[in-house]
This record gives structure tokens, C-alpha cells and sequence, in this order.
């Protein structure tokens, strides 16, 4: 774990913060469990890099939902799931990441996460529209 300069985060990076870019090459390693994340515009913006599909998705699936007021079925429920499950994802990707690494490669567990992020938001959004 490293502290980065410009974001004052403690992340589990070695080159590069997967916050805000900036290099942690010459950064002292910092001893600590896990890392720590600031709310600080830097977050904001990683959140809105990471999320942005999935809360588009959301909004659709909201404006779908306010009007044209959709009957309530297993197909709905099941679209709202998609777009929630999406959007979790979005969000913890970084938690989820470190979970898969135990038995996937860097490389496969990006993609898994694209693929649940982009493929589950984008069914949601089709489902409703088909309502």
C-alpha cells in the first residue's frame, strides 16, 4: 500500500493511483491492512469514471419507469435487478476486483467485471423498453 501525494488515499497500487493517475513510484510503501479512501473530489470523479454506464441505465430505467408507468411484473422486477445489480458493481469494482484476483488473472477479472457492468445494464434498459 502506498499514499498517494495528490489524493492523500492510501490504495494498493505500486506505479500508478487508480483514483486520480498520479505516479506512487517514489511514494514510501505505508504498512496497513486495507486501503483508505477519502470523500474528496478525486473519489468523485473515480466514481463517475467507473459508473457512469450504470447510472445512464438507472436514469433511463427511472424516466422509463415516470413515464410511461410500465405494469408491474416478473419482467420488471427482473430489469430492475439487472440495473441495480449493474450499478453495484460499478460501484464496488475495486472490492470486487481484489475477490477475483485470488483465482483469476488481472486481465480476466477487468474483463469479468465489464462484462457483468456493461452486459446487465444494458438488458435492463432493453427489458423496460420492451414493456
Amino acid at each position: 500500500m502506498r499514499k498517494c501525494p495528490v489524493c492523500q488515499m492510501t490504495v494498493d497500487a505500486k506505479n500508478e493511483c487508480p483514483i486520480c493517475s498520479a505516479t506512487l513510484t517514489y511514494e514510501p510503501v505505508c504498512d496497513v491492512e486495507r486501503e483508505h479512501l477519502l470523500w474528496n473530489r478525486y473519489r468523485w470523479l473515480y466514481i463517475l469514471k467507473c459508473a457512469w454506464f450504470s447510472m445512464l441505465c438507472c436514469i433511463v430505467d427511472l424516466l422509463k419507469i415516470v413515464i410511461a408507468r410500465p405494469q408491474i411484473n416478473q419482467l420488471f422486477w427482473i430489469a430492475v435487478t439487472l440495473a441495480a445489480v449493474s450499478l453495484t458493481v460499478s460501484l464496488f469494482q475495486r472490492k470486487i476486483f481484489r475477490l477475483l484476483t485470488w483465482k483469476y488473472s488481472e486481465n480476466y477479472a477487468s474483463y469479468e467485471i465489464a462484462i457483468f457492468k456493461y452486459i446487465f445494464g444494458g438488458i435492463s434498459v432493453i427489458l423496460l423498453l420492451l414493456l
